[in-house]
């Protein structure tokens, strides 16, 4: 009643269309006994008491204590109707909010509660189990419904828009009259014309009255109302259809089943009278219990409309339960029945497993564990069937788990995971028809999965060990370990060897260091000494790893200055290297290695500095093999020291430094050189010496003879003069003319090896001999005058060549008073004249000495003394005039006596 009256008051619609179902329902009754209760006003016509008692009377089928029914006033109605509401309570009915002055003063919504109340106590739920069952009123009566219509194709979710159509109406009318409406004739845009044919069918066939208006229905639907007119076709069927009595039961599911199977049986209504019941709509309640009388599951009854119902359902579990059949209250012919319910699917979520494959597995190797089937109920079963699945999520993909069916209800797993993983995902599902798919108890499980041991299959090394190295140097190799699924083992102690073994002559066995950093991992190390092709081969016990064994190159290691070999260094027996002037020497130096490796690649900074007389460049070619060549060309002579060095190192292997001596080229006579004093003049009768000294090209002197020395001396009337030439064994050559007769100029022109030699030809000058008395001739003038020129003394050599300008001495004595002494002047071409002196004039001896020598000539000379010239005694003249007589007389003989020159100095200073 109290939902009711919290409807009631959402809106007054309800209340009028409410208060006229209710009161036709009310009439339906009360028509049947006493018409003249009959009302048109459900709050007038309850108002004595005198219908109520009545309605109760009607609906329970019992005698209730009497009432006035000639009560007149207000209290005689009131204590009527007080005598109802007791009676209603006695029967354990609910009354909230109600008194007798409510329903007396014509409260609607409460007089409206209390006959829904009634409808529902005495017509809808008396006739229904439902509540019992566990579902409200109105879940019971709309199960109820969907029963009887679903087989017709209608489906009602309530009671309001599910009705509006009225298709609904029209098949609870075929529920009592099979056939009676065409339904598919009734669509659903004749909603009204559907609504009166079903009312007037079920008026007509049943007397049901008509509580229902088809516009109301359409327009404002009220569930109260339409499930008191509903309620009419179950309270029907409930009072004329099956019977408990003579209905019964038949099939394998009242005997037994599997588990979570549907078991199926057919129930068949019997009337009254023990006939078959041609149409459905029984009150059927199935209940399947377990000992405790608890539900175990739903039962599914379908309506087949012909008075037989399908029935299946589906245990969860296994055992012996009870299954009982009630038309109504009743329980059907031998209900109950006590079906055995074996175990039949399991259900995922209570299946288990165990074993080690479940949380740790090693890669490569299979896991394994165990599934246990079990039904809902957690028991084991003991056949087996199950649609097990499983898979690994390994980070390589998904693996699938190989899974055995024991047929006792356990199922061997197993799987061989490839990667390693902290945490891998191992689902574990099962399929079944009545769970559907779902993962067992525990899964997904988390399998922690290690790597495998170690294998010479997939293990690998890397490092530049693999490859090759140097000599001298550590070679590292790392080794990585992993299992045959390519997983890297994280832990030592695998059984790694490794050997490395030279490839060739005179190789030795390099021993390889191994060392265990216990993660999986391995550090080899070699140090080889000799280059060279090796073979490194590392073995995981005894099969050699992935790509094993290495052919590695071992190249020489860094260069060692002091193990440099030279070639073509070729040294006298006192350690030097002897080199040719002008000549290119070369030879090479090969870098090696601290063990004696040839380094074959280039780059090394190799110089070297040759230091002597002159600083020689020495170049350094780069043969990019591991070679140098160096090589200078020096063009002096003399003793060098020569240095190689690598960055500033001298190189071992040779002396070094080492001496080089350069020794001159072969006489060059352009290049050689002649001296002395026979190159610019000579004389007759002398040896007239020069020397020449041999030089190379490079202008050496060169320190031994043999070379063909020769030259020609040509005078000035074309006629050669055969030279001299003594070799002097060391270079240098002696050479001289002493057989040239004629003064004159010459060309000298000596040759070497015949080449005139540098500065070739001189001009020499030859000059006469030695004074030759004989030969010296004496010529006086014609005349002899005072200061000019007496005799010219001619001086020749024994060839009779004038000495010119030979630089002798010609003196001359004047007698008898006094020896005067004469220089004569020397003009340079081999004669000298005597001058007399200016105031010199008379007969005289003269005497020509020559060197000291007297010539053995001796003249007697008169010397007149010479007079002025016409220009000196004109300047004379123009002085005197100024001068004494006598200074002038004596300025005239001074004049007289002088000579030419004394008397123009003499006239110019005094003019």
């Amino acid at each position: 009643m109290d939902q009711f009256l919290a409807e009631a008051k959402k809106d007054d619609t309800w209340v009028k269309l409410q208060r006229k179902t209710f009161t036709r329902w009310i009439n339906g009754h009360l028509d049947t006994k006493d018409k003249s209760l009959h009302m048109e006003n459900l709050e007038e016509g309850l108002k004595s008491g005198v219908a109520l008692h009545t309605l109760l009377e009607l609906l329970s089928g019992d005698t209730l204590r009497k009432v006035n029914a000639k009560a007149r006033m207000p209290v005689q109605y009131i204590e009527n109707i007080n005598t109802c509401l007791k009676y209603i309570q006695q029967k354990g009915i609910k009354l909230v909010g109600i008194g007798a002055e409510d329903v007396h003063d014509g409260r609607t919504v409460l007089v409206l509660g209390l006959i829904w109340t009634l409808i529902l106590r005495f017509q809808i739920v008396m006739d229904s189990t439902d509540v019992e069952m566990g579902m409200s009123f109105r879940d019971g009566l709309l199960a109820w419904c969907n029963r009887v219509l679903n087989p017709q194709g209608i489906f009602v979710k309530n009671f309001t828009e599910s009705w509006q159509d009225g298709r609904a109406f029209c098949g609870l009318v075929n529920v009592l009259k099979p056939g009676h409406v065409d339904l598919p004739s009734r669509t659903a845009d004749k909603a009204v014309e559907n609504m009166d044919l079903a009312f007037d069918a079920a008026e007509e066939h049943f007397e049901f009255p008509k509580l229902l208006d088809a516009v109301d229905v359409l327009n404002t639907p009220d569930d109260l109302s339409i499930m008191t007119y509903v309620s009419y076709y179950k309270h029907y069927l409930a009072t004329v259809g099956a019977v408990a009595q003579f209905s019964f039961a038949e099939g394998p599911g009242l005997v037994g089943g599997e588990s979570m199977t549907p078991a199926n049986f057919k129930i068949i209504t019997m009337t009254k009278d023990n006939e078959k019941c041609v149409y459905g709509g029984a009150n059927l309640f199935v209940k399947l219990l377990d000992a405790k009388n608890i539900p175990v599951c739903e039962v599914d009854i379908k309506d087949n409309l012909d008075g037989t119902y399908d029935c299946t359902y589906e245990a969860p579990r296994a055992g012996k339960f009870k299954l009982d059949i009630l038309i109504g209250r009743t329980s059907i012919k031998d209900a109950p029945f006590w079906p055995v319910i074996e175990p039949g699917e399991p259900e995922p979520g209570k299946c288990t497993a165990e074993g080690e494959g479940l949380t740790n597995a090693v890669a490569g190797q299979e896991a394994k564990f165990k599934i246990t089937a079990r039904d809902t109920s957690s028991s084991q079963l003991n056949k087996g069937g199950a649609n097990f699945s499983a898979v690994l999520k390994d980070a390589s993909g998904d693996i699938p788990v190989t899974i055995v069916d024991n047929k006792d209800g356990t199922y061997d797993c197993s799987y061989v995971p490839l990667k390693t993983a902290k945490a891998v995902e191992l689902v574990v599902k099962l399929s079944t028809k009545g769970y559907g798919e779902g993962d067992i108890d525990g899964s997904s499980f988390i399998v922690v999965v290690t790597p495998g041991a170690a294998s010479s299959e997939t293990t690998f090394c890397s490092g530049e060990g693999t490859k090759g190295g140097k000599a001298g140097e550590s070679a590292p190799v790392t080794v990585t370990t992993l299992d045959l699924c390519g997983n890297k083992v994280t832990s030592g102690g695998a059984p790694l060897t490794a050997t490395l073994t030279f490839q060739g002559e005179g190789g030795v066995p390099v021993n390889v260091g191994v060392k265990d950093n216990n993660n999986g991992t391995y550090s080899l190390d070699y140090t080889p000494e000799k280059a060279g092709t090796y073979l490194l081969d590392v073995k995981l016990g005894d099969q050699s790893v992935k790509d094993s064994p290495f052919s590695i190159v071992v190249s020489a290691g860094e260069f060692n200055p002091l193990n440099f070999t030279w070639e073509g260094l070729d040294l006298d027996s006192e350690g030097r290297r002897i080199v040719v002037a002008g000549n290119t020497d070369s030879f090479k130096v090969a870098a090696k290695d601290s063990f004696g490796n040839a380094l074959t690649d280039g780059g090394l900074a190799v110089a070297g500095c040759l230091s002597g007389p002159s600083d020689v460049e020495v170049n350094v070619a780069d043969s990019n093999d591991g070679s140098y060549t160096l090589s200078y060309t020096p063009y002096k002579t003399g003793l060098y020291e020569l240095l190689v060095d690598v960055d500033g190192v001298p190189l071992g292997g040779a002396p070094n430094p080492c001496k080089v001596l350069v020794v001159p080229a072969n006489a060059d006579g352009s290049h050689s050189v002649a001296s002395g004093p026979g190159l610019t003049e000579g004389g007759v009768g002398d040896e007239n010496p020069f020397t020449i000294q041999a030089r190379d090209a490079f202008d050496n002197d060169i320190v031994m003879g043999g070379a063909q020395v020769e030259g020609s001396l040509v005078g000035p009337d074309g006629v050669e003069v055969p030279i001299v030439v003594v070799d002097n064994g060391d270079g240098t050559y002696s050479c001289s003319y002493p057989s040239v007769k004629k003064i004159g100029s010459y060309q000298l022109t000596p040759k070497l090896n015949g080449s005139p030699v540098s500065g070739a030809p001189f001009t020499v000058t030859v000059k006469p001999g030695a004074f030759s008395l004989e030969n010296t001739e004496v010529e006086f003038p014609e005349e002899h005058v005072s200061s000019l020129n007496g005799p010219t003394i001619k001086l020749k050599d024994c060839d009779m060549n004038l000495r010119l300008g030979g630089g002798d001495k010609v003196t001359g004595e004047i007698l008898p008073l006094d020896v005067i002494d004469v220089e004569a002047v020397d003009k340079g071409d081999g004669t000298f004249d005597v001058k007399y002196p200016g105031n010199f004039h008379g007969q005289y001896k003269m005497q020509i000495f020559v060197n000291g020598s007297d010539t053995g000539v001796e003249h007697v000379v008169e010397v007149a003394q010479k007079e002025l010239s016409a220009e000196h005694a004109q300047k004379y003249e123009a002085v005197a005039g100024r001068l004494s007589e006598e200074s002038a007389a004596v300025l005239k003989h001074l004049l007289i006596n002088a000579s030419e020159e004394e008397r123009e100095a003499v006239l110019a200073e005094l003019k």
